[in-house]
């Protein structure tokens, strides 16, 4: 009978040294699904604020103009829509699509426009900072060819609370990357 209460309270004393041992082992492994999830929640959301674009007139300037971006989950693919509405020019507004599907580690994506466009398949190069609250960045590339000039196409997407950021720049063969174009988005909805 006093081997029952001895091995209880073996139990009792080495069972949390046990608990507190397993806590304190870390963990590298990040499952697929916290990778990719953390950008789609970022994502969503209704934005506002300028695109930057060259200037067609004088390619040396820049212009910026009003956007509005919603960006809502797509769930049959798996994606996010996102819902472009820019102010071209005096009574022009401008409204396109895209849709941007990720896979669940982030190493590739699929981003297009949507309006009889093929979605073009991006490498995933840079997924850091997947802490809570703090930015993100990923860089996407895709090589351009077929009847296209050969070019390397970049987008850079920073996901801040409250802000996103997407600079689109191209490469052409042999030279250097180039300013295509920059959003600079903040959450109002």
């Amino acid at each position: 009978m006093r081997s029952i209460p001895i091995r209880l309270m073996a139990v009792l004393v080495f069972a949390p040294v046990g608990v507190l041992a397993i806590a304190r082992i870390p963990s590298h492994v990040v499952s697929t699904s916290q990778r990719r999830d953390p950008v789609y929640a970022g994502l969503v959301g209704q934005w506002q604020g300028t695109v930057e674009v060259p200037d067609a007139c004088d390619t040396t300037r820049r212009v910026k103009r009003q956007t509005r971006v919603r960006v809502s989950p797509a769930p049959a693919s798996d994606a996010l829509d996102m819902h472009f509405t820019t102010k071209d020019g005096p009574g022009r507004t401008v409204t396109d699509t895209d849709r941007l599907q990720l896979d669940k580690a982030l190493t590739a994506a699929e981003w297009g426009g949507m309006g009889g466009d093929v979605l073009k398949h991006y490498d995933v190069y840079v997924a850091d900072s997947l802490a809570r609250n703090s930015p993100l960045r990923l860089v996407l590339e895709r090589e351009r060819g077929g009847n296209d000039t050969p070019a390397t196409i970049r987008e850079t997407l920073t996901i801040a609370p409250g802000e996103i950021r997407i600079v689109q720049e191209r490469r052409m063969y042999g030279g250097e990357f180039e300013f295509q174009r920059e959003y600079v988005l903040r959450r109002v909805g």
